[in-house]
């Protein structure tokens, strides 16, 4: 639905891109977001996709 250079394909009403870099010696992460589209349905897809993870966290937990 986006291009790897965060670029929005037609059709596409929002996107959320979430980025890290590698951890450091001390487990230190930097984490940057950009988004396009309304901010609000940004922070529902965010708001989902983070449901979605714990979700399959607490799958794992319970195997």
């Amino acid at each position: 639905m986006f291009h790897s250079k965060g670029r929005k394909e037609e059709g596409c009403t929002c996107y959320v891109l979430i980025t890290c870099s590698e951890a450091g010696e001390q487990g230190e992460m930097k984490v940057a977001m950009e988004f396009e589209g309304d901010e609000s349905l940004a922070a529902y897809l965010v708001n989902n996709a983070s449901q979605v993870f714990e979700q399959k966290l607490a799958a794992r937990c319970v195997d």
